[in-house]
């Protein structure tokens, strides 16, 4: 079945589901639609995303491994022939560092039905064998001088073996040595600035707010493995509200958030996938499925826009990181959005974008790429589901941590029930930007134990977390109730983390 990906070339081929094409400037304007004019707008989005497919180029799009791809066969200082596509046979060991690398970029697994994918370990021509060996000397030469060429390619090495690591960057330039080389040298301010921080490991430090609600407000899920051995991430981008990520930190502060997630968590995801998947090779590259549903135009804010360019520059210091984005359920307003992001995407990456108006389109491409038995169950796969994920990411020593958001309208009030068990107890704390004059009373069973007028100290009108009451013994229904008195709506972020007894 052809598909459509947005982006990849000047012009772009809309194919229909009979075959039928008509070509659309890829730069073109949308049209304009009416505010509420809903079904005419998923007529125009299905238009341009065409829940259609249209095939790339190979060295863009990878055929799903047929088998394990084994890492440990690559030994590239002592065998580099076997990274050959043409060469099964298994090299005589050498003893210089130069043999091993070649090793691993020429060895092709001996595994039955082994299909190598181009631009991969065990699938090289003779060509980009040379020019990923050239490539490594000049980043090993060239590291006491400037670090951040092999910081970039080695950055994975806690799960990624060399060969891979020099041919997903190679492959980002199509094996050009001198192109390799200036893609690196652009983002060398970019990851220094965040080298400086350790790529901030402490994300609640970073941020300035509880790391495990996060993923609450800001819902990118990891989950899984894809079909090529990438791993797999869920990105709910329609239940974002600003109003409430605002009360967690700054919006600044999210781009540490993005650092923290191609680099530590991205690691730990690896090795974990590696665990649960021994007899898979998990490469240094990842999927990711954003669903727009509910997704609203006031979200891409002129501040949120920026923000999202920072996220683009730090996502190209991980050249072919992405192995495929598949967005779904895009309403026909996010194709303006889009003409201004892709801007700043490498051409290669833009290539690897699919983006459908409809979710029973969406899931059928989401299917070439990620097997039932991993896709979470929000989309009828056999994997967990989203809240059971974020219950697992939730703050250490907890038994369940809750989030609830309220929005308190001038003069209003909202009330909130969590039920607590005999051996459990509970702390209530609140993330705010509230100026005050809203007052929180927290009751179990109909009986007061906490009342607090939540307002920052000091005064400021930065995010903050204020606790209301901690250590509510169950067992009993608590009610955390708002009161407001302020001539403006509130907003906040109510967290009810329940600990064992």
């Amino acid at each position: 079945m052809p598909f459509l990906c947005c982006g990849g070339s000047t012009e772009e081929n809309v194919v229909t589901e009979d075959g039928a094409g008509r070509g659309v400037p890829g730069d073109a304007s949308p049209p304009v639609i009416a505010e509420g004019d809903e079904e005419k707008e998923k007529a125009i989005a299905e238009s341009i995303y065409h829940d259609a497919r249209q095939s790339l180029t190979m060295s863009m799009v990878y055929r799903p491994l047929n088998v394990s791809l084994m890492r440990s066969n690559f030994s590239l200082d002592t065998k580099p022939q076997e990274l050959l596509m043409k060469n099964n046979a298994a090299a005589k060991q050498g003893v210089t560092d130069s043999v091993v690398v070649r090793q691993g970029l020429e060895q092709q697994p001996a595994s039955s039905g082994f299909q190598a994918n181009p631009g991969y370990p065990g699938s090289l021509t003779d060509k980009e064998l040379e020019a990923c060996l050239e490539f490594r000397k000049f980043i090993r030469d060239k590291r006491p001088e400037e670090p951040t060429y092999y910081e970039i390619v080695h950055c994975y090495d806690d799960f990624e073996d060399e060969a891979f690591s020099l041919c997903r960057i190679m492959r980002a330039r199509n094996f050009v040595v001198q192109d390799a080389v200036t893609l690196l040298g652009g983002s060398i301010e970019t990851w220094g600035e965040a080298r400086a921080h350790n790529f901030y490991p402490d994300l609640q430090q970073a941020m300035g707010c509880p790391a495990s609600i996060v993923p609450t407000e800001l819902p990118l899920i990891p989950s899984g493995i894809a079909k090529n051995g990438s791993m797999v991430a869920y990105f709910k981008a329609g239940s974002i509200d600003l109003k409430f990520l605002d009360c967690l930190t700054d919006l600044d502060n999210f781009i540490s958030f993005i650092w923290n997630t191609f680099t530590h968590r991205f690691r730990e995801m690896a090795v974990q996938a590696q665990k649960e998947f021994p007899n898979t090779t998990i490469l240094g590259e990842v999927t990711i499925v954003i669903d727009l549903k509910g997704i609203s135009r006031s979200l891409f804010t002129e501040k949120v826009m920026e923000v999202l360019k920072k996220a683009i520059k730090v996502l190209n210091c991980f050249p072919e990181a992405l192995s495929k984005l598949i967005i779904f359920n895009a309403p026909f307003f996010f194709s303006a959005i889009w003409l201004v992001l892709k801007v700043f995407l490498d051409p290669r990456t833009i290539q690897k974008v699919d983006i459908f108006a409809y979710e029973s389109s969406g899931m059928k491409c989401i299917a070439e790429h990620i097997d039932s038995t991993q896709l979470i169950a929000d989309y009828g796969g056999k994997g967990p589901s989203c809240q059971d994920i974020l219950h697992q990411l939730r703050e250490k020593g907890t038994l369940r941590e809750v989030v609830e958001r309220f929005m308190i309208n001038s003069r209003g009030n909202k009330s909130w029930d969590v039920e607590l068990a005999a051996n459990e107890k509970a702390t209530v704390s609140v993330l705010t930007r509230s100026s005050g004059g809203v007052q929180f009373t927290i009751e179990k069973s109909g009986e007061k134990v906490g009342d607090v007028v939540v307002e920052p100290d000091g005064g400021g009108s930065g995010a903050y977390t204020k606790t209301i009451v901690s250590g509510v013994a169950g067992p009993g229904k608590l009610t955390v109730a708002a009161n407001s008195s302020s001539s403006h709506t509130e907003y906040f972020l109510v967290v009810v983390r329940v600990y064992p007894a």
